[in-house]
């Protein structure tokens, strides 16, 4: 949502309430269909810009401001990815939890464990 405020404030649009309106429901609908597609962000940024009225048609101003954040989305993108992974990971450790199918010992840290990485750090390698 910020990625088009900031191609409407490099294109000098002024987005209308009706407009920031309909933004604010299309994000909050696309993101959730495309939270667990990596990549997916510019191509919701795209559908946005065009349901508010700045569509990125070749050499237009919203085409090069939308260039300046496909920059930066692959590192954005990265810890969306992170976000996504981590959540998955907590919200099926509490199910298998609380259905009886976590079993702890299988992350507990074992003897080898310790003594290999004793080793390791021992060795400097």
């Amino acid at each position: 949502m910020l990625a088009v405020y900031f191609v409407a404030n490099a294109t000098g649009v002024t987005l209308t309430f009706s407009q920031q309106l309909l933004m604010i429901v299309a994000v909050t609908l696309g993101s959730i269909g495309t939270a667990g597609i990596a990549g997916a962000g510019p191509v919701v940024l795209l559908a946005v810009m065009e349901m508010v009225g700045m569509p990125a048609t070749t050499g237009s101003a919203a085409a090069a401001a939308f260039a300046l954040v496909l920059g930066i989305d692959v590192i954005l993108d990265m810890g969306r990815t992170l976000t996504n992974v981590c959540g998955d990971i907590v919200g099926t450790s509490i199910v298998a939890k609380t259905e009886g199918m976590l079993d702890i010992s299988k992350w507990e840290i074992t003897t080898d464990i310790k003594n290999h990485m004793a080793n390791k750090e021992s060795t400097g390698v």
